[in-house]
């Protein structure tokens, strides 16, 4: 009874599967929307009926459709139709889901499919941060600040224009922003006139289109001053960087000073440095080193960075040429393969077959010697294929030699030595067959030795 209420079950629940007269499927054209924009769907309606007329709308009551509503579809026949969703009233910064429904005038069947809109606000479309030298603006030198941004989300931001204000400095600039692009606008500041030492409200204005995008006060801190020149000395060459700085302390105090290098993760692989920095840290990816160091009066401090390409270029090249090198010295042009055949009577192997394949992989050769050894249970071969031995001892062990003289191989050739043998007792159990070799004399002039492949038999 209980199998036939899940059987039934079943057949309900794939009825409306079976009788399913269209699919309708969706693509993202922008799905990502800010305040006052509408998102913009492909909508595929597949038509697996007879003709009919099909109706779209939207199920939820905070969204409208701008766009097609009704398509008239032959039997077979699939159309795509291009919407937009436009939210009704004010929505709050979300993700939502939005349904539509693809309906038949006809029959009234209806599919339903979740549209999916990230609706975001202008204050979260960008991060932007400040960065200046942690011990403050020197008023006496050109000073380097950086205004990181990042683009949050994955939509282009065009018509960006900044504005940084202060009672230090001020600038303008118009950027774009590509799909969830970071960068750095630099601004350098040089002071005319005087500056105390103190902390200043630094203005960062953001806007696009006349929207706020960031509206944010930092506070910018000015140091105090030492006479410390600076010669820094940058080297491009070939594949090798450096940077060689040089502080001189010319005052009649010591001086606290600190040196900056940012490295990506693949120059800090190849990157040196005199001396070690003071301290390290990393932040997306950027590697900063950090030498803090003083400096009486009269004396200076020097430090070089290296990043060298050329050197680990070399090297490299050079083991690929002695690993080529040695692979032409090393490499075996003979190769040899064995196999054993055998053949069990009652209780155990009495009989085997050992097949001995040479190749030649490389050019031409001659003078050629195969030796196999025999267990010492075996007696000597009694019969041999085509390829026939010159000779068969006893060696100072008591076990058999068989030796082989091939006249010559040419490249690629593989010749096959076969032979019988039979076992004095019946083998029960494991046993190590010994490997065969061959010997051969190589263009070098060197006598060449290769082994076979190892075999274990067990009965």
């Amino acid at each position: 009874m209980k199998k036939l209420i899940l059987v039934i079950a079943i057949c309900l629940f794939l009825i409306p599967f079976a009788n399913a007269s269209i699919i309708v499927s969706e693509e993202s054209e922008k799905n990502i929307v800010l305040p006052g924009e509408g998102a913009s769907f492909f909508i595929d309606v597949n038509n697996l009926g007879v003709k009919d007329s099909y109706g779209i709308t939207l199920t939820d009551s905070n969204w409208r459709l701008k766009g097609k509503t009704s398509v008239d579809m032959e039997s077979g026949q699939k159309q795509r139709v291009r919407i937009e969703l436009f939210p009704v009233g004010t929505l709050k910064p979300s993700s939502y889901s939005v349904n539509l429904r693809v309906y038949s005038k006809t029959t009234g069947e209806a599919v339903d499919r979740a549209l999916l809109v990230n609706l975001v606000a202008f204050e979260q479309l960008i991060d932007a941060q400040l960065e200046y030298n942690p011990q403050g603006l020197d008023p006496r030198k050109e000073n380097l600040i950086r205004l990181n941004l990042k683009n949050k989300n994955n939509i282009p931001l065009d018509g960006l224009k900044i504005s940084i204000d202060s009672s230090l400095f001020d600038d303008e600039r118009n950027v774009r922003l590509l799909p969830l692009e970071a960068r750095t606008e630099e601004l350098k500041v040089v002071f005319k006139d005087f500056v105390e030492k103190g902390s200043y409200d630094v203005h960062v204005l953001i806007t696009m289109n006349g929207k706020t995008l960031v509206d944010r006060t930092e506070k910018v801190n000015v140091g105090n001053y030492n006479d410390v020149t600076e010669d820094k000395v940058e080297e491009n060459g070939l594949l090798v960087k450096k940077i060689k700085l040089i502080r001189q302390n010319n005052g009649n105090t010591a001086s606290q000073e600190d040196f900056t290098v940012r490295l990506n993760s693949f120059e800090k692989t190849f990157t040196s440095m005199h001396p070690e920095p003071t301290e390290s840290s990393k932040n997306n990816d950027v590697y900063y080193y950090i030498w803090k160091f003083s400096i009486n009066p009269g004396d200076s401090y020097k430090i070089e960075v290296k990043t060298d390409y050329l050197t680990p270029l070399v090297v490299i090249v050079l083991l690929i040429i002695i690993g080529v090198v040695a692979y032409i010295l090393l490499k075996k042009d003979v190769s040899i393969k064995k196999k054993v055949l055998t053949i069990k009577k009652g209780e155990g192997i009495s009989e085997m077959k050992i097949i001995l394949i040479v190749k030649n992989k490389g050019g031409g050769l001659k003078g050629l010697q195969v030796v196999d050894r025999l267990p010492r249970i075996v007696k000597r071969p009694t019969e041999y294929g085509i390829v026939k031995p010159v000779h068969v001892k006893t060696s100072e062990l008591g076990d058999t030699l068989i030796t082989w003289h091939l006249e010559n191989l040419v490249k690629g050739e593989e010749r096959v030595i076969s032979y019988k043998i039979k076992s004095d007792v019946h083998v029960i159990g494991r046993l190590s067959i010994p490997v065969a070799t061959v010997k051969y004399r190589a263009k070098s002039g060197n006598i060449v030795n290769v082994n076979s492949n190892k075999n274990i038999i067990i009965s």
